[in-house]
């Protein structure tokens, strides 16, 4: 691989898609999504036809759906409003507070290793941090639209697709990546989130 080098800056939209990948990667949510307010709605319809029964075991089955249903909207409503703050709010907090997407980011791309420069400006202080990493470092690989997702153990290194000068030097990364046999796709209920 030619060494390439990239800057960029995260922004809010960069975040918020890593975020999004972290927590919801190539998975079906509109199952999920779908599934639940079917249930419920099957659920009551049932409550609603079967009031009239008087048999004592179909009362106690339509009280344990019943008691099933409101556990489930309890849960559901929970995941969901956790999934929206992971989503939305997060992201925005990220890039305001946490040091690790905030600064100008300079990246070497050589084939011994990755070189990252971070860049902080604040009022009057400046911080600088250098960290140079071996590519047998990294254990797994992952893409979305929007950034090539590096992990070294639990460490992430995103880096947007974006800040790639052309797309023949984003390919000639990429083909690299998939010769490096020891960083391994990410892999999530089956799907290969890479490539």
């Amino acid at each position: 691989m030619q060494d390439t080098t990239i800057e960029f800056e995260y922004t809010e939209a960069l975040v918020k898609s890593l975020y999004r990948f972290t927590f919801l990667p190539k998975i079906k949510f509109n199952f999920f999504l779908k599934f639940v307010p079917l249930f419920f709605v099957v659920v009551s319809l049932m409550l609603i036809l079967g009031s009239g029964i008087s048999d004592p075991f179909v009362v106690k089955t339509f009280a344990f759906i019943k008691f099933m249903a409101i556990i489930l909207a309890v849960v559901w409503g929970f995941w969901l409003c956790v999934i929206l703050i992971a989503i939305f709010w997060l992201p925005k907090v990220a890039v305001k507070t946490t040091e690790s997407f905030q600064g100008r980011f300079k990246l070497i791309l050589t084939d011994d290793d990755l070189h990252v420069t971070q860049l902080v400006t604040q009022k009057n202080f400046e911080k600088n941090a250098d960290v140079r990493v071996k590519w047998p470092a990294f254990t797994m690989k992952a893409e979305n639209d929007k950034l090539i997702i590096l992990y070294q153990n639990r460490k992430l290194y995103p880096i947007p697709k974006s800040s790639f000068k052309t797309m023949i030097e984003l390919e000639e990364f990429r083909g690299f990546l998939s010769a490096q046999n020891h960083i391994k796709p990410k892999n999530i209920y089956r799907t290969v989130l890479w490539g």
